[in-house]
């Protein structure tokens, strides 16, 4: 799996920080990590972040097999869509979106043609992934304390979960990552608080995760 790819597209502290002091959209358009479309502003407590479709395996599979469900997450009321645009060439994509009022930021990153792993080989394939983003943090990051790794499980599926304190310049900002994949399509969900609040993040870590879908 590539995990690497997804530790060089972390969202820095201070790309977070210059992002959340921007005025917010009043108007962001739906979130969709699939190509873009010619879209009409939506409100932001109607946004998703919807992962792109799985490539089809080198495998044949059977004409009966229904297709793999696709990754979908309801975005907060008050995030502003700050996405870049979307480099149709690149196997990986980033979605962004901040809320300047809370100075928190959500990032949604999906890397595609990852070789597949069986369902019950998953847990040990994503626990693999946490050297790659601690050493990620540690090139980003002054101070890197982590509070929490586990594997758990939303929407049915296995999640690398992980929680770190970090501070850069002396900014400070509380992180959770949460790091899925689905057929050939690696998942990564970034949730940044640029603050001490434990009890603001912890709100944002647990609305986003109740809003995690595979449909």
């Amino acid at each position: 799996m590539k995990y690497s790819l997804v530790a060089l597209m972390l969202a820095g502290l201070t790309a977070c920080d210059n992002a959340a002091t921007k005025p917010a959209e009043t108007k962001p358009a739906e979130a969709s990590t699939a190509a873009a479309q010619p879209a009409e502003a939506a409100p932001a407590a109607d946004a998703e972040a919807k992962a792109a479709p799985a490539a089809e395996a080198n495998t044949p599979a059977p004409a009966a097999q229904a297709a793999a469900p696709s990754f979908a997450m309801k975005i907060p009321k008050g995030f502003a869509d700050k996405s870049p645009a979307a480099n149709e060439k690149s196997s990986s994509r980033a979605r962004v979106f901040v809320n300047a009022d809370t100075r928190q930021m959500i990032t949604v990153t999906t890397v595609m043609g990852v070789e597949p792993v069986a369902d019950d080989k998953m847990k040990a394939s994503l626990e693999q992934a946490i050297p790659s983003l601690l050493s990620a943090y540690k090139k980003q990051y002054s101070t890197v304390n982590v509070s929490k790794k586990e594997v758990m499980t939303l929407a049915d599926h296995a999640f690398l979960h992980l929680d770190a304190a970090l501070k850069q310049n002396e900014k400070s900002a509380l992180n959770t990552t949460l790091l899925t994949q689905q057929g050939v399509q690696l998942i990564n969900v970034q949730l940044m608080t640029m603050s001490d609040d434990n009890k603001a993040h912890e709100a944002l870590v647990k609305q986003v995760t109740s809003q995690i879908t595979f449909r």
